[in-house]
């Protein structure tokens, strides 16, 4: 009897065991079955930041596995107010957008990153409408989706979904009788000053089809970096020998900015009522049909003077010259002789028929202009005439034949919204000579001055040279006891913290704070080599945009100082260079500086100096 118990209590044990170690081993397949969640890092690079209307940018998504296992991308989503906004030009790696029924688009990728691994998606995008746009991107894989706000500026004067719609057809317009002045405008520039839309300049255009074509300057619709254009407004003459009168609000319909042409059409009247299609009927100017000129024939042109008291005019000009010279289609370019000092911005050329055959480009001088400075661009505490304003007028050297300007005209006529942007020279660069100087700071910032005011301050952090500003309109400088005729300096720079319309760069024949050359790049994406002449301020290159490198991005910069020409480059691109004639030889280093913005902080590293000679 006891020995049965003892077999029951055994046979008990046993089973217990044998539970417990099946359990046990169904507990570990089931840890082996859980795999550990991958952790991801994503991040979303250019997707803050100030764009200019018809520009090009790229965002670029990073995508970092910091976990122990593999994982897959499996999509990326582009939010509907993106691509609404702006047109997708496509990915780096290619992958093609499938939309999606809300307006969101898909990148579907099946993307293996191992651990450890990172990989990189560049998204591109053409800027069209202007606004803020304030959207989401995400990026899915298997069991998660990771958010990604974006926050995109566009400046420009084409509202959200505005769309210009075709024009009345073609050849409608009659060649007009006597002086053509009533379809003649003048197209005025809204620019956004503290929060208030004042008129800065203005400019001629002329109608070219009765429901209100007009064919302008690219520089009056635009704007510049200072003076972005927020609206147009355009003024028609109501009798002979009057002044305009504002009549409505205009928008771009395209824009060549390289031969400074464009068409902008009404889109309300002044209070904002929209204009119905069709119902404008206004006087036009014929397009020639042939518009091929002959040297020695003359021309009319026609336009208003920048003066915002100047009536009309219409004189007469030579044709001097054509482009190509012997006159073979298409003819790029009318040479003229004019009245030296006009102000022919925008100025429609016709030939003796009352047909458009030509638009005044972009004077040979910049002499006498009106412009009105609105900010204090040269940062001297004071807003004069010595600050920088758009380069509007001068004297006429040339007009762009209506040859040169037929695809633009065709798309417009289409109602088709097209911007075609200049961009920098974007050549590679290579720095030659022998090295002189090198700086890592890795034992902090012997040598360097720092030339400092209130709300400045250089210091060293992070074995690196950092340049603070606290305050508008404040310059920074830290320069090197080095002097050649010609050198070169290479800096590595990376914008910390900003207020939007900062910039930073090198700067070089230091004598002073009022005497110097600066090379620099902004945090809104353009660049400019300027100089300090005591109380003048000079753009030997005036502030160009820029879409060849994003300045939230660490930056090689890299300047080209002597008599023989100054050069910026930015991670090896040159994107332009000059000549000052009265360059003088002086210290080098870095700058910063702030406009409107009150804080601006960059850092500098790898500070490297070259002369010309072997190594």
């Amino acid at each position: 009897m006891a020995r049965a118990v003892t077999i029951r209590k055994m046979s008990r044990i046993f089973r217990a065991v044998t539970t417990f170690t099946m359990l046990l081993l169904l507990c570990v397949g089931c840890a082996r079955a859980v795999p550990l969640k991958p952790a991801l890092s994503v991040s979303l690079d250019g997707a803050n930041r100030i764009i200019e209307m018809g520009r090009s940018f790229d965002i670029t998504l990073t995508i970092t596995n910091t976990g122990a296992q593999e994982t897959i991308v499996e999509e990326i989503r582009l939010p509907a107010g993106i691509l609404k906004a702006f047109r997708y030009l496509g990915s780096l790696p290619a992958v093609t957008l499938e939309p999606l029924a809300d307006g969101s688009g898909v990148l579907r990728t099946q993307l293996v990153i191992p651990p450890g691994g990172s990989a990189q998606f560049i998204l591109r995008f053409a800027s069209v409408y202007s606004g803020i746009y304030e959207e989401e991107f995400s990026v899915l894989t298997e069991d998660q989706r990771i958010p990604l706000p974006a926050r995109v500026e566009v400046r420009g004067s084409i509202p959200a979904g505005w769309q210009p719609g075709a024009a009345a057809p073609r050849g409608q317009s009659e060649p007009a009788a006597g002086l053509p002045t009533s379809a003649v405008v003048r197209v005025g520039a809204l620019v956004d000053v503290g929060g208030t839309l004042v008129k800065a300049w203005s400019a001629s255009g002329v109608i070219i089809s009765r429901d209100g074509l007009i064919l302008t300057s690219a520089r009056a619709v635009l704007g510049s970096r200072f003076y972005p254009v927020s609206d147009l407004i355009i003024g028609l003459q109501t009798a002979p020998n009057t002044l305009p009168v504002d009549a409505y609000l205009a928008s771009i319909v395209q824009v060549d900015e390289a031969r400074d042409a464009a068409l902008i059409k009404p889109r309300s009247d002044l209070l904002g009522n929209l204009i119905a299609p069709g119902t404008l009927s206004l006087p036009a100017l014929p397009l020639a049909d042939n518009p091929s000129v002959a040297v020695g024939e003359t021309l009319s042109l026609i336009g208003y003077g920048q003066n915002a008291e100047a009536l009309s005019r219409v004189l007469p000009g030579a044709v001097l010259g054509l482009s190509p010279e012997d006159g073979s289609a298409p003819i790029e370019t009318i040479l003229m002789e004019l009245p030296a000092g006009g102000d022919y911005f925008g100025w429609a050329a016709l030939n003796s028929r009352g047909e458009v055959v030509g638009l005044a480009s972009a004077p040979t001088t910049a002499g006498g202009l009106e412009c009105g400075a609105l900010a204090d661009t040269n940062r001297d505490g004071i807003v004069d005439d010595t600050d920088h304003c758009l380069p509007a007028g001068g004297n006429l050297g040339a007009l762009t034949s209506l040859q040169a300007l037929d695809g633009m005209l065709t798309e417009g006529w289409m109602g088709e919204l097209g911007l075609q942007r200049v961009s920098v020279l974007d050549l590679p660069f290579v720095v030659e000579g022998k090295s002189v100087f090198q700086a890592d700071f890795s034992a902090g910032t012997p040598g360097w001055k720092s030339t400092e005011m209130p709300g400045t301050q250089s210091a060293y952090e992070d074995e690196a040279l950092a340049l603070t500003i606290s305050e508008p309109r404040r310059l920074l400088f830290s320069t090197l006891d080095y002097a050649y005729d010609q050198l070169t300096i290479s800096a590595d720079a990376r914008l910390n913290a900003g207020g939007g319309d900062g910039s930073f760069g090198l700067v070089c024949a230091f004598r002073d704070a009022n005497h110097f050359i600066a090379l620099e790049v902004s945090e809104d994406g353009y660049f400019s080599i300027w100089k300090r002449a005591g109380t003048e301020t000079t753009y030997l290159i005036d502030w160009t945009y820029a879409d060849a490198f994003d300045p939230s991005q660490s930056l090689r910069l890299t300047a080209q100082c002597g008599a023989n020409g100054l050069k910026l480059a930015v991670n090896d691109r040159l994107l332009g260079g000059t000549i000052d004639p009265d360059f003088s030889v002086g210290l080098v280093g870095i700058i910063a500086g702030t406009y409107e913005g009150s804080l601006l902080k960059a850092t500098f590293d790898n500070v490297e100096i070259f002369i010309p000679g072997d190594e």
